[in-house]
């Protein structure tokens, strides 16, 4: 089963190498993040950067949603 963020990619046209180079991610850092199993903050501002944070809201629900609230408040 593919992650909604991983579908999001490929509906882009975007393949997950280049998104982690443009990104300048750990693959470690990246694939544990939209697994919620981490809260790699640097992936979480790439993937906000991208509009794909609500894809991660939407899978896990309250494991991130401490990091939409930081962003609301700016």
């Amino acid at each position: 089963m593919k992650h909604i963020i991983i579908k999001q990619l490929d509906k882009r046209g975007a393949k997950t190498n280049f998104f982690l180079k443009k990104h300048k991610l750990s693959k470690a850092g990246f694939y544990g993040t939209i697994a919620g199993q981490r809260k790699d903050r640097k992936t979480i501002n790439a993937l906000k950067e991208e509009g794909l944070f609500d894809c991660l809201i939407e899978e896990f629900g309250d494991f991130f949603k401490e990091f939409e609230i930081l962003e609301t408040e700016r």
